[in-house]
């Protein structure tokens, strides 16, 4: 039980509740996975993680119970096949926190903390090129238009302080 129930644990507190987000993290956030889903996901999780730990606690107790070895192996085997069978269920919703986590991996990370700049501009006029030359930020340049398609972020120093 605690082998599934603990990393799953571990994982749902990994991602952030949305009180905590910044403005813009939240607007990526609800941009890029929806704020539907992304609670739909986190409590499905949650769900099967609190189900997990109910139905081996209560073989756990079983077994604890039984009246010799032999019931309480029988108790435990029957508990691992009913785990299995609830993880077995819940792995869509293990499956679709993993596609979440990929799709928020891939977003630029912006400290709110520091000052940014912006770049916007028609497309093929050099707005990556420049990004490449002054920052830290590798962003594809191709000799042809719309050939960025996402935030690409790079940092910069401007007498010792940072800029993003």
């Amino acid at each position: 039980m605690k082998e599934l129930s603990v990393p799953l644990t571990r994982f749902l507190k990994a991602f952030p509740s949305l009180n905590s987000l910044h403005p813009f993290e939240g607007a990526l956030l609800d941009l890029t996975v929806g704020e539907g889903t992304y609670v739909s996901v986190l409590q499905k999780v949650d769900t099967l993680r609190k189900s997990i730990q109910e139905t081996g606690k209560s073989y756990a107790n079983r077994a604890a119970n039984a009246p010799n070895k032999k019931a309480a192996t029988a108790v435990a085997e029957e508990g691992s096949q009913a785990l299995a069978a609830l993880f077995s269920r819940g792995s869509k919703a293990i499956e679709d926190l993993k596609k979440v986590s990929r799709s928020l991996r891939s977003l630029p990370y912006v400290d709110p903390s520091l000052p940014t700049l912006a770049l916007v501009g028609a497309p093929n006029v050099g707005k990556s090129s420049l990004v490449r030359v002054l920052s830290s930020g590798v962003p594809e340049v191709c000799n042809y238009p719309f050939t960025t398609r996402s935030i690409k972020m790079g940092h910069f120093y401007i007498d010792a302080k940072r800029h993003q």
